[in-house]
């Protein structure tokens, strides 16, 4: 309502956007039921003679732009979703989430954990993004966990260098990226143990 009606600086705003996020998440009834409040800011005619509970105004929402989002449109009123455009979001493919999402996920990690950018690869094999893809769940929520347990069970003092090392795949090893015998415990158990 602030940018409607303009703050003396700015406005007034004829057509914000208001974003809905997860919509699929709230609880239908119960002591703030919001059901009701879209049926009549939703559709343009009913929209511009609303009369704002809180400020006890009336006030023209015709010009309100509504964007929603939900992971899934089962639980939200057929009356209140066929008032939108829906738009269906595929989800990653296996090859995707490998490939792009989870890279992304460990530049951003890195940076946000503050781990020593030489204690782990550049860029991650395929073998351990495969792993946290299979420890995530391809559950972007869970991918830094994942990160987290993989660290907890590749990290190991290199006997040569004496630093700090984690996530590196058995073929880096292999390729005598790092000596198998500078870990303190067996690689493949280290990588298996979850």
């Amino acid at each position: 309502l602030q940018s409607m009606f303009g703050d003396g600086k700015n406005g007034p705003l004829r057509n914000p956007v208001v974003i809905l996020d997860e919509l699929d998440k709230i609880p239908p009834g119960g002591a703030h039921e919001v059901e009701g409040v879209f049926y009549s800011l939703l559709e343009r005619e009913t929209a511009a003679h609303f009369r704002d509970n809180y400020f006890d105004i009336p006030v023209d929402a015709s010009g309100i732009n509504y964007i929603a989002t939900a992971n899934d449109t089962a639980g939200i009123p057929s009356a209140i979703l066929n008032r939108f455009q829906v738009f269906k979001i595929r989800d990653y493919s296996e090859k995707e989430f490998i490939d792009s999402v989870i890279p992304n996920f460990y530049e951003r990690w890195i940076d946000f954990e503050r781990i020593d950018r030489d204690a782990v690869p550049g860029k991650l094999s395929e073998p351990i993004r495969k792993l946290v893809f299979s420890i995530s769940g391809a559950d972007t929520r869970k991918i830094s966990a994942a990160f987290d347990k993989i660290l907890e069970k590749t990290g190991r003092i290199d006997k040569a260098s004496g630093k700090f090392i984690a996530f590196f795949s058995e073929e880096e090893i292999k390729n005598a990226f790092i000596e198998f015998n500078n870990y303190d415990c067996k690689y493949r158990d280290c990588m298996h143990n979850k």
